[in-house]
């Protein structure tokens, strides 16, 4: 614990409000480092407040590294996107991962305007009046490695969970302790 928020770990108050935004993305995969980073960037020039940690060892288990960008790339798009329709003193976006046990999961919380457009298990891009691709691309990666992708509204956020079973982690290095 403690590894990447000290090692590499920058704290900046943005004016206009002191928002807090962590300045760089570590972790050990330079892809997800870098789509992370990317999209770190483009939220705080929106005025988003930002909490990322990524817990990507370099070895994926087999997944490769586009179809790991195509889950942290547009859980991170949706949500600056989602933070652009509101007020800049509401926008925050929260992403945490961890792989241990063999698995990778991803949750995140973003703020967004509370309005969804839904069919079945399809979402509705806020963009343009049809299905969403990025909800759909993560999904279809989970299925891919035997994982799960689940979305919903949780205390008046919009919720993204995911879980990758790949055989993901090959040593001890990313194991939690069980309690």
């Amino acid at each position: 614990e403690g590894e990447a928020e000290g090692a590499g770990w920058e704290g900046d108050a943005m004016g206009g409000g002191g928002l807090y935004s962590r300045r760089r993305v570590w972790c050990e995969n330079f892809d997800g480092e870098a789509v992370a980073d990317r999209y770190r960037s483009e939220g705080e020039q929106e005025g988003v407040r930002l909490d990322i940690l990524l817990d990507l060892p370099t070895d994926t288990g087999g997944i490769p590294a586009t179809e790991l960008c195509v889950v942290i790339g547009n859980l991170l798009e949706n949500a600056v996107e989602a933070c652009r329709r509101i007020p800049r003193e509401e926008r925050f976006i929260t992403l945490r991962s961890r792989a241990w046990y063999g698995q990778l999961a991803v949750t995140m919380d973003n703020s967004f305007d509370g309005t969804l457009k839904r069919q079945g298990d399809a979402y509705y891009s806020a963009k343009r009046d049809a299905a969403g691709i990025g909800l759909s691309s993560i999904r279809a990666v989970c299925r891919k490695y035997g994982g799960s992708a689940e979305f919903e509204i949780r205390d008046g956020a919009f919720r993204s969970s995911v879980l990758l079973e790949p055989g993901y982690t090959k040593g001890a290095r990313h194991e939690l302790p069980r309690n």
